[in-house]
C-alpha cells in the first residue's frame, strides 16, 4: 500500500514539473517569438513608412538593396541604419519599420530580429557572433569595434569606426531590440517599459500563415490634392518557393491596398472591370523587358478631363489629330504598352517601344493614317508580314504603324523584333481575367537601363543639335558633351540592383487587389 501510495506521489510530482515546464515554455518562450512587431513604434498615418515581418531567413535583401545602395540611397553605407539593413539579411525572424521621423530629420529604422540560439546568447553578454563581426569588420577597414554597456538597464551600444553612429540594441527573450541611433533607441525602450496590454498590435490582411509580408503607407502624399482622400496602404504577403524546387517560379505573392474608396481620384481604379486577355494574341516585342496592359474602364469625362495614366493616351491622340470620338474608341479596347526587341539608332542597337491597341477597324486604318500624316508626312511605309495596312520605315531609326482587323501598333523598334503571344504565356494563366498585368524581365531591364543612359551621352553633340543638349548648361562636361558622370553613377547602380531580381509577374485581379509571382 505503502509502495501504491509512493508511486502515486511521484507521478503526480513529475505532472506538476511538466506542466510547470511547459508554462515556462509558454509564456517565456512563444510570445518573445511571435510578438516582435509588438515591441516596435506603431507607425504613423500622416508620414510614409514600410513595415515589415519576414520568418524562416526571407528577409527580402534585394528589396532593401532600393534603399541601401547607389548615390541616392536614403540609408548609404556608412550609416548606422544602413548596417541595421544589414544585419537583417543574416536574421532567421525580422520584423521593421522603416519610417521618415519629424523629430531626428532621418528615415529612422527600428527593428527585432532573431538569431540562432548560440548568437542570441553572445548578443545578451555583450558580445558579437562570428558573422556581426564580419560585417562590422568590413565596414571599419579593420579598426577595432568595440560593445559597451548602455545607460539603459540590459541595454548594450556598438561602436565602430565604419559607422556615423552606434548601434544600441537590448535582448527580449529569444530575440534582439535595435536601432541606429540614441534617441530612437529610447522610443524603443518606452515600448518596452509598457505591458502587453498597452502595445499595439498589427494583423495582416492576406496570407496570414505566409511566412513573409510587408506594408507601405504612403502618409496620404498620393492623393493629398484631394480633399476626401485618407492615406493608401499596400500590404504584400510573399511566400518563397523552396530553393531545390523543381520550375523556373520562385515565389508567388498576394498583394491588397486600402485607401481608395475615400477619393475621387481613384474612382477610376475602383470602377475598372477585369476582363479576359487571351495573350496568345498581344503583339509583344522579343524578347520582353517590359510589358503592361490595362483594360480601360468607361470614361463619362470628355478626354481632356481624363486621369493619369489616361491623359498620356489622351495626348497621343490629340498630337496626331485624332477627335474625342475617336480616342474613346481607342481607349474602349485593349491596351498594351512593351519594350524590348531592338531597335537600331545610327550604329546603336537600342530596346524597342511598342504601344497596341484594339478597336472598330475602320478607327484603328484612322489611328494607322493619322500617325503617318503627322508624325512622318510623304513617308512611303514598306509593309509588314501579317499587318494588312500601313507598314514601317527607318529614317534613321525604325518606326512602325500597321493594323489588321481591330488591331493596330505604333512604334519605334524594328519589325523583325515583334511577335504575337511571346512569352507571355508563361507568365499569365491562359485566358487570364483581370483588369490589367505587368511582366518585366528585371535583370535585362536593368542591363539595357546602363546601356541607355551610356549611349544617349553619345548622342549629345558638342554643336548643341544632339537631342538633349543645353547650350551653357553647368552639366556639360569639358569635352563638349551634355553627360553626367553623376547621372551615369545613379543608372548604373540601379541596374546592378534590378539585375539582382529575377522576372516577374504582377496582376491586377480587382479593383484593390491582385497576385504577384517571379521566376529565375
Amino acid at each position: 500500500m505503502v509502495k501504491k501510495r509512493n508511486l502515486l506521489v511521484g507521478v503526480a510530482v513529475a505532472a506538476v514539473l511538466v506542466c510547470a515546464v511547459l508554462l515556462f515554455l509558454f509564456v517565456w518562450e512563444k510570445p518573445a517569438k511571435d510578438d516582435m512587431l509588438a515591441v516596435l513604434p506603431q507607425p504613423s498615418t500622416s508620414r510614409p513608412y514600410a513595415l515589415l515581418e519576414t520568418k524562416e531567413g526571407h528577409y527580402p535583401g534585394a528589396l532593401s538593396s532600393l534603399m541601401t545602395e547607389g548615390p541616392w540611397a536614403m540609408l548609404h553605407k556608412g550609416t548606422s541604419r544602413n548596417m541595421l539593413m544589414q544585419l537583417a539579411t543574416l536574421a532567421e525572424d525580422v520584423a521593421m519599420l522603416v519610417e521618415d521621423e519629424e523629430e531626428t530629420g532621418y528615415t529612422e529604422v527600428y527593428a527585432a530580429m532573431r538569431f540562432a540560439p548560440h548568437e542570441m546568447k553572445k548578443l545578451e553578454q555583450g558580445v558579437l557572433p562570428e558573422s556581426w563581426k564580419n560585417l562590422f569588420d568590413v565596414a571599419a577597414a579593420g579598426n577595432e569595434v568595440t560593445v559597451e554597456k548602455g545607460t539603459a538597464d540590459a541595454s548594450w551600444e556598438i561602436w565602430g569606426s565604419g559607422i556615423d553612429a552606434p548601434i544600441f540594441y537590448y535582448v527580449r527573450g529569444n530575440f534582439v531590440v535595435l536601432a541606429g541611433e540614441e534617441t530612437p533607441f529610447n522610443a524603443l525602450l518606452a515600448i518596452r517599459d509598457k505591458t502587453d496590454a498597452d502595445r499595439w498590435t498589427h494583423t495582416w490582411r492576406d496570407e496570414s500563415a505566409w511566412s513573409s509580408h510587408i506594408e507601405f503607407g504612403d502618409g496620404g502624399l498620393i492623393l493629398q490634392q484631394d480633399k476626401k482622400s485618407q492615406p493608401l496602404n499596400l500590404q504584400v504577403a510573399w511566400n518563397p518557393m523552396p530553393s531545390d524546387s523543381a520550375g523556373d517560379r520562385k515565389g508567388e505573392a498576394r498583394w491588397s491596398i486600402s485607401g481608395l474608396r475615400a477619393s475621387q481620384k481613384a474612382a477610376l481604379f475602383l470602377s475598372a472591370k477585369p476582363r479576359e486577355w487571351v495573350v496568345s494574341d498581344c503583339i509583344v516585342p522579343e524578347p520582353i523587358l517590359l510589358s503592361a496592359a490595362l483594360n480601360i474602364p468607361e470614361m463619362k469625362e470628355p478626354p481632356e478631363k481624363w486621369p493619369f495614366p489616361l491623359d498620356g493616351l489622351v495626348q497621343l491622340g490629340k498630337s496626331i489629330g485624332l477627335n474625342d470620338t475617336q480616342i474613346r474608341e481607342i481607349a474602349s479596347g485593349r491596351t498594351l504598352v512593351s519594350l524590348g526587341g531592338q531597335n537600331r539608332i545610327l550604329w546603336f542597337t537600342l530596346p524597342g517601344v511598342l504601344a497596341e491597341f484594339t478597336g472598330d477597324k475602320r478607327v484603328m486604318r484612322e489611328m494607322v493614317d493619322a500617325f503617318w500624316d503627322k508624325f512622318f508626312f510623304g513617308s512611303n511605309p514598306r509593309p509588314i508580314e501579317g499587318f494588312e495596312y500601313g507598314g514601317w520605315i527607318n529614317i534613321p531609326f525604325s518606326v512602325i504603324g500597321a493594323s489588321r482587323d481591330d488591331l493596330t501598333v505604333v512604334g519605334l523598334i524594328s519589325p523583325e523584333s515583334i511577335r504575337t503571344g511571346g512569352d507571355l504565356g508563361k507568365y499569365l494563366r491562359t485566358d487570364e481575367k483581370a483588369i490589367g498585368w505587368l511582366v518585366a524581365d528585371l535583370p535585362r531591364l536593368g542591363s539595357a537601363l546602363g546601356d541607355m543612359t551610356r549611349i544617349s551621352s553619345l548622342l549629345m553633340f558638342e554643336d548643341g543639335e544632339g537631342p538633349g543638349f543645353i547650350s551653357g548648361s553647368e552639366e556639360s562636361s569639358g569635352s563638349g558633351y551634355f553627360f553626367s558622370d553623376l547621372d551615369q553613377s545613379v543608372s548604373d547602380s540601379f541596374a546592378r540592383i534590378l539585375q539582382k531580381f529575377g522576372k516577374v509577374a504582377i496582376i491586377w485581379e480587382k479593383s484593390e487587389s491582385g497576385r504577384m509571382e517571379w521566376y529565375r
